[in-house]
Order: structure tokens, then sequence, then C-alpha cells
């Protein structure tokens, strides 16, 4: 049986170590593919990689050519990235996976593990969403490419006999001079608008300019054949209806800097003659040529336009020698320009010092930004009215002529994917408004209050410009929608916010905020729809008022708002309500600023004291007054209450928290404190008072926490969590806590310097051994592993009456009744526990979890913790020095007196 049983688990090893071979790609082991041809690059800065046929070209560093080099099928991204350590002293990993993922997708790597995991299941995560399933319908439906190869006899001709005449001197001077009397003949005509033209002939231009871009193409390759390099393959594609065309230049990276800037204008030098000879044979009168003229210009445009990655990017990214403008500027204006504005101001200065890389990386990456949010603002807000206008001339066309219904279907077609378009990049804006809110929260003071009134009035008042450059219907209409949907908001959450705050004196401002802005709702609404000023002045008069009684409502904190953080949150209600009751017309400015000052005093007045995330000792040289001391505990007892509802809502999942929540609001409602829970579990203290009498609050407001919880899940449940809380607590702020809280703490069980009980030691110890291996596991294999693990120890535990199983999440229950021998059965769980790990995710993990679980033991417990590990587990676990913090009551050294 023994025999069986060891090759049981070989056979399971053998199979895990397999499957991790096949699908990590630290350990894959690629080789350069054949064909692959090194050049260096005709400046003398770098190298080019070659792959033929395919014809696939990159520009290399000296770094990135060794890395290809060593790609012999028997080193895996592991030891390249060793090699790539040792060589220019740096981390190497993600440098190397970087430059094979390049490699990869340019067909020059050859042999390694096929991705028969990870990209299967990409697919399938990215299907279940709306924007997933959009981008592999653009890919499939919406964009179609059909490329040709072994063009490049073909082009060679073409150049020989006709193309070389626009290369030569007499040709290049006729070029110009056609150009420049076309565009003086296309300036000096009208210019037909879309409105000018019939469907029939409007369908007819669009189509005339999606072709033409073949001869814009056709540009690019002569000048490609013109410097005696080769045209790879061309070909035409179909994005979303539309015909275009394309040219392979990538054989232009073996020329000069200054052969690939003309390679590039050639392009738009060939559409600039299709659109002056046009101008020139138009007769008079003619919209239709005349339309065909002026799409040549616009497509010229936007080639000239080096915000765009179309010919003018690439121009002045060979020009300036940066290699991906666009990119790098974008990744330094988000990232490093932070930084290094931070440094500066750290060293004194206002502004950072930038090398000529970084200014031209700052002043593409300003504007490229500054641009893409024009774009995106003004076709965002312009689509309504765009839409309608499509959907109106739809109609009259389609009442005209007998493909009417035909039409009608297509139009439909287009709102449905212009609407799961928008569905799909929700997700963008909702990052936004995550990276705003968390942009507030570590604001203070005037900062706060500078992000809300920035944000207000480019919502309300730069916003509104924006649109009104292109349509003053769009712009009118939206100025109301983003006072309604702002006092909206505020309302909204100011709501769900005053049942919270019954018997506070937060109550009654916060229920005026929300009537001011149902006010100002009100008056946007009347606004948009009739023309009764008399009626909306008054209202506008009023939200003045009540925004007013509700700051002088607020009370001593509210009239001193100017050295507090609701400065935040009244400053710009303030302000909203005055220039809406102004008659200067900036009533809408004055709803977004009055609903975003309700909703910052929203958030304010639900921000915790501290998250338990983020809790940080009591400085060494800090004067502890009472004040401070009141602060301080303020954070401590968040601290300790938090992760109590926390842990009841991870064994009994979160309709049963938001009960307890109400349960436990209820029992501080009924003794008179003020503080209370919110539905996401965070602690809110209002209490006011001297000390000592807050002390005497809080320590009942713990026990009484304690007993509530206890009462639905067991006092060893709730008691176990204040007792692992306390002793995450960092060093003074525990003594602070021992000092002032000893009572409260000492009723769940923990006394200053120990425990009450011994067996809360055990449980706590048994506890972190149990959490952290089911944790890390599961994040490395799945959670489907720990739950078959997990079940098999629940068996066993029932069968043996252990008084402690596991729910499916990998929580552990703890049933056991007084008077049994906890650390027996513990010791007895971990083992079983442990060895189903070992099956199902390996020895080496499971090893490395309980050695990470052991060394982020807190201190008290690490002594029952050994006492718990198995003898095997004990002796294979590698003992090495952690650092850990000073247990608590122990003599800190003082700073010496100079």
């Amino acid at each position: 049986m023994t025999t069986i049983s060891a090759s049981v688990t070989d056979l399971e090893t053998s199979w895990l170590t397999a499957l991790e071979r096949a699908v990590n790609p630290a350990l894959a082991a690629p080789q350069l593919a054949e064909g692959v041809e090194f050049f260096p690059a005709p400046e003398g800065n770098g190298w080019v990689a070659r792959k033929l046929p395919e014809g696939r070209y990159l520009a290399l560093t000296d770094e990135e050519r060794l890395v290809l080099l060593d790609l012999d099928g028997q080193r895996t991204v592991l030891a390249l990235a060793k090699r790539y350590n040792e060589r220019h002293a740096k981390m190497g990993y993600f440098a190397v996976s970087g430059i094979l993922g390049i490699a990869a997708n340019a067909a020059m790597l050859a042999g390694g593990p096929p991705d028969v995991v990870w990209a299967p299941l990409r697919h399938r995560i990215a299907m279940r969403s709306v924007a997933g399933r959009m981008s592999w319908l653009n890919r499939s439906l919406l964009y179609r490419k059909v490329a040709v190869n072994g063009l490049g006899p073909a082009i060679t001709s073409m150049y020989r006999y006709v193309g070389r005449v626009a290369f030569h001197p007499i040709g290049v001077a006729l070029v110009v001079l056609v150009s420049m009397v076309g565009s003086f003949r296309w300036l000096g005509a009208d210019h037909p608008r879309p409105s000018d033209l019939t469907w029939k002939q409007l369908t007819f231009v669009g189509l005339f300019a999606s072709l033409s871009l073949m001869v814009h193409e056709l540009g690019h390759a002569l000048a490609v054949a013109h410097f005696g390099r080769n045209v790879n393959r061309a070909g035409v594609f179909i994005m979303y209806g539309s015909p275009g065309g394309f040219v392979d230049t990538g054989d232009m990276w073996l020329a000069t800097r200054r052969q690939r800037i003309v390679v590039t204008l050639a392009g738009p030098i060939a559409t600039l003659m299709v659109g002056a000879v046009l101008a020139l044979v138009a007769p008079e009168g003619n919209v239709v040529v005349a339309a065909m003229a002026t799409s040549q210009y616009l497509i010229l445009a936007a080639n000239a336009t080096p915000l765009l990655k179309l010919d003018a990017y690439y121009v002045l990214m060979d020009a300036l020698r940066i290699p991906n403008l666009r990119e790098r500027s974008l990744s330094f204006m988000t990232v490093r320009l932070r930084r290094r504005i931070k440094d500066a101001w750290r060293e004194g200065n206002l502004l950072p010092h930038l090398d000529r890389t970084e200014v031209i990386l700052a002043v593409y990456g300003t504007a490229a930004l500054a641009w893409l949010v024009l774009i995106s603002v003004a076709g965002l807000f312009l689509l309504p009215e765009r839409i309608i206008a499509m959907a109106s001339n739809a109609y009259e066309i389609g009442t005209q002529h007998a493909l009417g219904p035909l039409l009608g279907v297509a139009v439909l077609a287009a709102i449905v994917l212009i609407a799961l378009q928008l569905w799909g990049t929700r997700k963008r804006f909702s990052e936004v408004g995550r990276l705003i809110q968390s942009a507030f929260d570590r604001s203070h003071g005037w900062a706060a209050t500078a992000l809300v009134i920035g944000i207000g009035v480019v919502i309300g008042g730069a916003l509104p410009r924006i649109i009104q450059t292109r349509s003053t219907t769009s712009a009118t209409g939206w100025t109301h929608a983003f006072a309604v949907i702002a006092g909206g908001v505020a309302v909204a959450r100011a709501a769900r916010l005053v049942p919270r705050l019954r018997g506070s004196r937060w109550a009654l401002p916060i229920a005026c905020l929300a009537l001011a802005n149902t006010l100002m709702i009100a008056a946007e609404a009347i606004a948009w729809i009739s023309s009764a000023s008399t009626l909306t002045r008054g209202l506008h008069i009023g939200v003045l008022g009540i925004t007013i009684l509700a700051a002088v409502l607020g009370g001593r904190t509210t009239l001193s708002a100017l050295s507090a953080d609701l400065r935040a949150a009244w400053t710009p209600a303030l302000l909203g309500a005055l220039l809406g009751a102004l008659p200067i017309g900036t009533y809408a400015l004055g709803g977004v600023l009055l609903g975003a000052g309700t909703t910052a005093a929203v958030r304010l007045l639900l921000q915790p004291i501290v998250s338990t995330r983020q809790i940080v000792d009591i400085p060494v040289g800090e004067e502890l007054t009472d004040r401070r001391r009141i602060v301080h505990l303020r954070r401590a007892v968040a601290a300790l209450v938090e992760p109590v509802i926390a842990h009841y809502g991870s064994l009994y999942g979160p309709a049963q928290r938001v009960q307890l929540l109400h349960a436990v609001n209820a029992e501080a409602a009924n003794a008179g404190w003020k503080w209370w829970f919110v539905e996401d579990g965070r602690f809110i203290d209002r209490n006011e008072g001297q000390l000592s009498e807050l002390a005497n609050v809080w320590g009942a407001s713990i026990e009484r926490i304690v007993d509530v919880v206890g009462r639905e899940c067991g006092p060893r449940v709730a008691q176990d969590a204040v007792a692992e809380a306390y002793l995450a607590l960092p060093i003074r702020l525990g003594s602070l806590v021992d000092e002032w809280l000893s009572d409260a703490l000492g009723q769940c069980g923990c006394l200053v310097g120990g425990f009450d009980d011994p067996s809360i030691a055990v449980r706590l110890a048994l506890g972190h051994l149990v959490r952290v291996p089911l944790r890390e596991i599961g994040q490395a294999i799945g959670q489907d592993a720990i739950e078959a693990a997990i079940g098999d120890v629940n068996a066993v535990a029932t069968r043996s009456g252990w008084g402690r199983w596991f729910r499916a999440n990998g929580q552990m229950v703890d049933e056991m009744t007084v008077g049994r021998n906890d650390a027996a059965t513990a010791r007895d769980l971990l083992h079983l526990l442990y060895a189903r790990l070992a099956t199902v995710a390996g020895l080496p993990l499971t090893l490395a979890t309980v050695q990470h679980a052991r060394d982020t033991l807190p201190w008290e417990l690490r002594a029952p913790a050994l006492n718990l590990l198995p003898e095997q587990w004990s002796h294979t676990v590698v003992h090495r020095h952690v650092r850990q913090r000073t247990p608590r009551r122990w003599p800190i050294p003082k700073p010496r007196e100079a």
C-alpha cells in the first residue's frame, strides 16, 4: 500500500511539474526562427532585424540584439534574464519578456511551448463582457484585411516605366507647380457642404475618397522603389464598410532617416496631386467634382496632423529620432513627469530639470492629451445631435425611395453599434472616477477644495464652451444636463446618508443641501423646457438661501470651515449657490458646483477615521497632549472594530453582514453614542468630549460590538477578531490602547503583555497558519483545488468531532466546546490540511506558504504556532532570521539629548 501511495504521489508530482513547464512562460525555451538576419542601422545607432519571406523588420538596440542571439532553444527565459542581468547590471526578466513578445509578434521566434492555456482563457474571459464581444466583432466583421505578398517586382516595374518621372527634378518641379496652382484654385472656389449633395452624390463622393487612399499608398510604394528597397506586400482592407489600401514599407528600416522621411511624405504628396488636378478640371458649379477635391484636402489635413498616428507623426518621429513617440510621451506624462516634479519640489525647485528628450516628450505628450480630450469630448457630446440628424435624414430618404426600410435598418444597426461601443468603454470612465475619488481622499484642506472646484468648473464651464464651438444646440442642452446630473447624484447620495445621520447635528444640514439640489434641478428643468424666467430666478434665490441655512446649521465646525477639511464641501456649495443666483448666466455652472460640493460633503462624512490598511504608529517625538491622544485613539478604535465586521462578513456573506451592521448601529443609537458603521463596514465616530469620557464610551462600544457579533456567530469569533486586530497595532499606538482601553480589551481576553485565556493565542495562531497558505495557494492554482482539499478536511473533521471546519471560500468556522484540548485538535487539523494541500499544489509551494505564514506571525503568537505545527512541517521549513516588531511593553529607547 505504501508503494502504491508513493507511486500515485510521484505521478501527481510529475503531472503538476509537466503542467507547470507547459504553461509557465518563465520556463519556456524560445528559439530564433530561421532566416532572421541582422543589419547595422544606416545611421550607426543600433541594429535592424529582418525576417524573410514574411517581410518583418525590427529596430533593435545592442542589448536587444544580444538577447535574440542567445535564443538557442535550450536557455529558458529565466536563464536569459540572468544573462541579461550579468551583462548590463539591470533587472532582466521584464526586459527579456518584452523583447520576446515583440519578436514573437514579428514572427521571429520558433519553438517553445504553444500557448494552449492562456490565449483561450483570455478569449473566454473577454467574450463575457460587451467590450470583449465588440472587440471580436470589430476584428472579425467590421475590419477585414486582404494582403498580397510578392508585389515587389510589380511595384519596381511600375516605377521604372511610369513612377520615375515624378522623382526626376523636372517631374518634381511639375508636381510642385500643379499642386500650388490647383490648391489656389480650390481655395478660391466654393466648397460644397454635405447638405448640398443628394444622398446618391454623397455616397459617390465617399466611395471615391475611400478608393483614393490607394493612390496615397501607391505614392509610398513608388518612393520605396525609388530608393532601391523592396515592397514585400500590399493589399486592401474594409473598415466599417469603407474600403482602403495599405503598403508595407518595412524594408525602409534599412535605409537612411532622410529616405524614410521622403517615403512617408510621398503619400500625402500623391493625395495633394489628386486634389489639385480635380480642382483644376472641375467645371464651374459642378458640386460633385468640387466635393471630390475637398475630400482629398481633408485627407491631407488629417495626414498633416502629427497628433494622429498618420504620416506627419512618422515624419516627426524620424526627424526627432525618438521611436514610439506617442507611447513614450503618454507614459512620461502619466508616470515619470509627476515623479520628477515631486523630486524637484522636495529639493526646493519649482520645475524639474529635463533633458532634450524629456522636454520633447513633455511638449508632445501635453499636446496629445489635450487633443485626445478635445476629440473625445466633442465626439461624445455631439453624438446625440448627430444621431438625431442621421435618423432624420434616413427617414426623409426612406420615404422617397424603395430601399427606405433597408436604410432604416442600417441606421438602427449603426445606433446599436455605437451604443454597444460606448457601453464597452464604461470601465475606462469608472477608472477615471476612481482616480478622482482616491485623489480627493488623499488630499486635505485647500487641495481638496481646489480639486472639487476644478472638476466643477471643467464640467460646468469648460465643456459647454468646447461643445459650443461645434454646435450651439448641443452646448445648450448639455449645459442644463450637467447641472441636472450633478444635482441628481448629490440628492441620491444625500438621501442615503441622512437616515444614517439620525440624531447627529449633520442630518439637517445635509438634508438642506439635498433640498437645495432638488430646487436647482427643478430650475434647470424649467429653464430647459420653457422660458419661465421669473420662476427660475425665484428657485435660484431659494437655492442660495437654503444653502446658507445649511451652512449655518452645520454649527461651529461649518462656520470655521476655512480651517477644516469641510471647506472642500462648503466652499464649492456656497460658490455654486451664489453663481446660480447671480443674473450673469452662470446658473448651470452654479448647479454643477453645488452638486459637487454636496457630493464632497457626503464623501467626507462617510470617510472613515483611518483605514486599517493605512494605520500608522505614533511618531516618536510627538508630544502626546490629550487632544492628540483622542486623535490616535479614534484611529485605534476603528482599527480594532472594523476587522470584527469584516471577519463576520467573510464567514456569512454580505447580506448577513449588512443586517449585522444595522443591529450594531441600533445598539449605538439606543445607547446615545455618536458612532456608526456604513454599509461597507467602515467605522465612523463623531463623539466629542474629554479624553476620559471618550475612553469610557469607546471601551463600552467595543464590548457592545463584540457582544452583538458574538450573539450572531459565537463569542469566540468576535473575541478572536478583536485580539488579532489588537496584535496588529503598531507599538506606540498599542501602548496607548493598553493605557486607556485595557478594561474593554480584557473582556475580549486581551491583557497587557499577554492573553487572559491561553486558548485565544492557540486559536489566533491556528487561524493565521491556516489562512495564509489557503489564500496564497488559491491565488496560485485556483480556488477549485482549495475547495477539493478542504472538502476532504471537513469530512475527517466531522467524523472526528474536532469542532472546526471550512467554508467554500476557505474561511475556518470554530465551533469548539469549552474544555476541549484546542492544541491537540489544532495540530491534527494542520497536519491533515497541509497534507492535502501538498497533494493538490505540490510540496515546494506548500512549504513556501507555510514558511511565509510563520514569518508573518506577530511576536506574541510565535511560540503557540511552533507548538501547533506538526513535527514533519516544523523541521522541513527552512529557519531564517526575520525582523519582528518589538513586543509590547518593552522599554522604548529615547533619543539622546544633544
